[in-house]
């Protein structure tokens, strides 16, 4: 149900509209089947105890409802007086109501006396008094010959149903405007039908909800159907400001067309100066929709409007302006034409930035740049010509304090020499054989710092091993990767920094793990084993050996779909909120090697996504955590500008 808010009769209850007639077991709430439960117990008072408007503006010479709320408030209502810059306008009482509370209303004495300023047709706002005897109660009013300027259809729409079917005891959600920024708002059900009219409106009520107006005074909640309301009841909405004193009484609303619903393509993340693909439903058939950017703490902005269609449904894209505040906002489409529909979801703001070289070098430089902008103690180095040595060097370099960068096989670039001179490390690690960084570099090396080793293997498996026992004196956790494909040991790089972990290689496609790696495991004192992939990275017969070896509840295997599924999983095994991600490549590896330990610095986790999309379960994670900065590793070549924006995979 949906509408404009009408202040109700002073001797009229305004009601809800009713919910269904159609079974004797089901219950309509805004167009979902709702199956009757026993009856409810009572709860607590709907909104608090108080005097309230029946709205937060009224005309020049109208009528000013007001509601008594409570026993003992105000119970002898005087003189009322609307105060205010052009001086005071008196008002007495013209009228008298029961319903829920005890209504009376206020008119102007002089129907046709305007409390404008001569001449001007602007509002006024000001003050209304009433006289309760020993106290005064005072409520902003604003007293207009229009109501107020609002990018929607009316400054007091409000809306709220049922998303699809749902049990009693689901939520019922409430949008609506016209209340004060930053005020709190008392949000309830108010069942009209089991109201006996004896004043105890708790009996009858659903719990109610506290929630805080944005900066354009609109407010959402969700609110429980009590169990046990039955099918042919009537409901009112209710919501209560504490601060602006309006009370909003649902009254008869407009059956929504079809399900009310709104979607967005990025599923609540944006960036500014990107664009959101928004579609909803359930408007008037040609209804003008505005799309709008709300925030805790400034008016809204309109970021366009879309034409609903035939059957009430709109679908296009938006512009989100390049100055909009970063953090916690709400997207909002309203009817700003014909209906009231109002409908709302979350949205995260986030700043997007990139890193990106002419060369995987020099790339690494300046990740290593933003990750330690002055000294660091120790430098690992790496082949840039291929990935095994450096996907077990990312998380020993994190444990130990540095950066890691990539050199040719034969020969150290001039840009990773000069990082390295200001960085100015006491020792150099340098990960690999003298087939992956050769002993001509090792020789420019060893100029550069007092100490320079190298640490290797025969082979991938056995360097990794190398690196590990370098970096690690002990860890309770480590991360198991193969080491055949580069995108899961690279996602786990700073999930495993995070739990000062280290990440091993191994040949995944085996059916046993070796024994050198578990002799390192145990002399380490891991008691907890991570296994980063599907079962196509590491077989199902290495994760039942370890799990044998550990106990099953200490072997957890992070693994999805896809690599970029598997990727979400490990960090959000391993964060819990963080407001700055790093995305890469998942298809080619030179740009992200040196990138987990950027993340790592920052806390932060590092995902691997397709060159020309973000998936749906990387932005999943995103919002999750509340990411509000977005870096990117690579130029336009590895992630291109849809990628920038956050544009949702098909």
């Amino acid at each position: 149900m949906n509408g404009a808010v009408r202040a109700p009769s002073p001797s009229i209850r305004s009601i809800g509209r009713v919910l269904a007639s159609t079974a004797v077991t089901a219950l309509l709430v805004g167009g979902g089947l709702v199956t009757a439960l026993p009856a409810a117990a009572a709860v607590t008072a709907p909104v608090p105890s108080g005097v309230y408007l029946s709205s937060p503006w009224v005309e020049p010479g109208g009528r000013v409802p007001l509601a008594f709320v409570g026993d003992g408030t105000c119970p002898t209502p005087g003189d009322a007086a609307f105060v205010s810059e052009t001086g005071t306008t008196p008002l007495e009482r013209s009228g008298f109501g029961e319903g829920y509370w005890v209504y009376h209303d206020y008119a102007f004495v002089d129907r046709d006396q305007n409390p404008l300023p001569i001449g001007q047709d602007g509002p006024v706002s000001g003050t209304l008094t009433v006289d309760c005897g020993e106290t005064t109660v005072a409520l902003p009013l604003t007293v207009s010959p229009t109501p107020p300027p609002t990018i929607y259809h009316s400054p007091t729409a409000w809306t709220w149903y049922t998303p699809g079917s749902a049990a009693l005891g689901s939520e019922v959600v409430v949008n609506a405007l016209g209340f004060a920024p930053g005020e709190t708002v008392t949000v309830s059900l108010v069942n009209a039908t089991r109201y006996r009219g004896d004043g105890d409106v708790s009996a009858v009520a659903a719990a109610p909800v506290a929630v805080t107006a944005d900066g354009e005074g609109a407010i959402t909640a969700e609110v429980a159907l009590p169990d046990g309301w039955a099918t042919t009841d009537v409901v009112d909405l209710v919501a209560a400001g504490a601060e602006s004193g309006y009370l909003l009484v649902s009254g008869e609303g407009e059956p929504i067309n079809g399900i009310a619903a709104l979607e967005l393509d990025t599923d609540g993340l944006a960036v500014p100066g990107g664009s959101l693909a928004v579609s909803a439903s359930g408007f008037e058939a040609g209804e003008t929709v505005t799309v709008a950017l709300h925030s805790a703490s400034a008016p809204a902005r309109a970021l366009g409007t879309l034409t609903a269609d035939a059957g009430g449904t709109v679908s296009g894209r938006v512009a989100v302006p390049a100055d909009a505040a970063l953090g916690s906002s709400r997207v909002w489409a309203g009817a700003s034409s014909v209906g009231y529909l109002l409908l709302t979801t979350e949205l995260i703001v986030g700043e997007s930035e990139r890193i990106a070289a002419p060369d995987r070098y020099s790339s690494a430089v300046d990740i290593a740049r933003a990750a330690f902008p002055g000294t660091a103690d120790v430098v690992y180095v790496a082949t840039g010509a291929s990935y095994p040595d450096a996907l077990g060097a990312g998380a020993a370099a994190a444990e130990a304090g540095g950066p890691l960068l990539l050199t040719a096989p034969n020969e150290l670039p001039a840009a990773v020499k000069q990082a390295i001179t200001e960085l100015s490390p006491e020792r150099i690690v340098v990960v690999g054989g003298p087939n992956s960084v050769s002993e001509s570099v090792l020789k420019q090396l060893r100029t550069l710092a007092p100490s320079v080793e190298r640490r290797s293997g025969a082979d991938r498996y056995a360097s990794s091993r190398a690196i590990v026992e370098t970096a690690f004196d002990s860890a309770s956790t480590a991360f198991i990767a193969t080491g055949a494909t580069f995108p899961d040991a690279l996602s786990a790089t700073s999930a495993a920094a995070s739990e000062g972990a280290p990440v091993l290689l191994i040949p995944g496609t085996a059916s046993a793990v070796d024994a050198e790696t578990l002799a390192l495991l145990d002399r380490l004192g891991v008691t907890r084993v991570a296994i980063t992939g599907g079962p196509n990275s590491v077989s199902a017969a290495i994760e039942s050996q370890l799990k044998a070896e550990y106990g099953a509840s200490k072997v957890s295997r992070l693994g999805g779909a896809d690599r970029y599924a598997a990727s979400a999983t490990v960090n959000l095994a391993a964060f819990d909120s963080a407001s700055e991600a790093f995305l890469a490549t998942g298809v080619n590896f030179p740009d992200a090697l040196a990138g987990g330990v950027l993340a790592a610095t920052k806390s932060a986790p590092l995902l691997v996504v397709p060159g020309d999309c973000v998936p749906s379960t990387t932005i999943d994670a995103l919002h999750g955590w509340g990411v509000t900065k977005v870096t990117l590793l690579g130029g336009p070549a590895s992630l291109s500008p849809a990628v920038e924006t956050l544009h949702r995979c098909p």
